[in-house]
């Protein structure tokens, strides 16, 4: 027997055999290797405002609300966002955290009666004022430039008269659903708003909003 010649043959198939192994973890490796999905870019303005006199019909009421509009930039499914908002007035928590369809508020409406959901809402106007008019869901619709996401309290509508943190089958606003204590919301006082892109964990947009209200 030839040792010279076999030795040649086990060294080349021992290499082989390392190349293969190698290569296996190499691919094993870079497969579980997810690529974050990188955050969007877009551009908001925003306005709050407590216990504004509206009129209309006729009659004059109250109404507070948040309003957060997009300037430019991407669009952004909200399923894929978080809105945290910073109330240095409120009484207890001062932080509120809206997630997409996470059911935060139960009030009432004349053309729609009970109703749970997640504000801030998108309204539907293409659909009319009375009777179809549905508001939907935060996590249920796409913003982009021109959109408008809302949070709001009419006075002749209940709410439920403590810190709201969560839904728990008390009346909710969506105001108070998405500003913590919304009843010591202070015109000429600061809130802080963030929008983070949830994928990224990604703070995509923050300001503090001055409060506006009648004689500020």
């Amino acid at each position: 027997m030839n040792e010279k010649a076999v030795s040649p043959v086990i060294g080349v198939m021992l290499m082989l055999v390392v190349t293969v192994l190698l290569a296996a973890a190499v691919s094993s490796y870079t497969g579980s290797v997810q690529t974050e999905k990188p955050a969007p870019s877009a551009v908001f303005d925003a306005r709050i405002v407590k216990n504004a006199t509206m009129s209309m019909g006729g009659y004059s009421y109250k109404v507070s609300y948040m309003e957060i509009k997009q300037i430019s930039g991407d669009r952004i499914p909200t399923k894929d966002l978080k809105i945290i908002t910073y109330n240095p007035d409120a009484y207890g928590r001062k932080t509120m955290e809206v997630l997409p369809c996470s059911r935060n508020t139960h009030y009432y409406t004349s053309w729609s009666g009970w109703k749970n959901g997640t504000s801030p809402y998108l309204n539907d106007m293409s659909k009319g004022w009375f009777g179809n008019n549905p508001a939907v869901d935060f996590g249920n619709y796409t913003i982009f430039p021109g959109i408008t996401m809302t949070a709001d309290w009419y006075e002749n509508y209940p709410q439920a008269p403590w810190n709201v943190t969560e839904y728990e089958g008390g009346n909710v606003t969506g105001f108070c659903a998405c500003i913590a204590d919304g009843w010591n919301v202070t015109p000429g006082h600061y809130i802080t708003v963030k929008i983070v892109y949830l994928p990224a964990n990604t703070v995509i947009w923050h300001k503090d909003v001055m409060v506006e209200g009648e004689g500020v």
